[in-house]
């Protein structure tokens, strides 16, 4: 008796970002500040394709702003917001 074709769960492909996408998620603005971010700021440093090609585990970056604390609103802002509005 044969066994049937059992294939083995493949792991989830893992997507790379450059800093292109970063700055279009809105994570980054400039280079500087991304520098800033990995020295300081617990950010995943990313890794180095070539000397010209650094990416970035996209499930890192995910888990990284998940971690950052939200932002909470300017309780003064929403104030002024609703006085303005009356």
């Amino acid at each position: 008796m044969s066994q049937p074709n059992r294939r083995s769960p493949r792991a989830p492909a893992v997507v790379l970002l450059s800093f292109a996408d970063l700055q279009e998620m809105g994570v980054v603005r400039a280079h500087s500040q991304l520098r800033k971010l990995i020295d300081h700021h617990d950010f995943p440093p990313g890794v180095w394709l070539s000397t010209r090609c650094h990416r970035w585990d996209q499930a890192d970056i995910l888990a990284w702003l998940k971690s950052r604390p939200a932002v909470q609103p300017d309780p003064l802002k929403a104030t002024a917001l609703v006085d303005a509005a009356d």
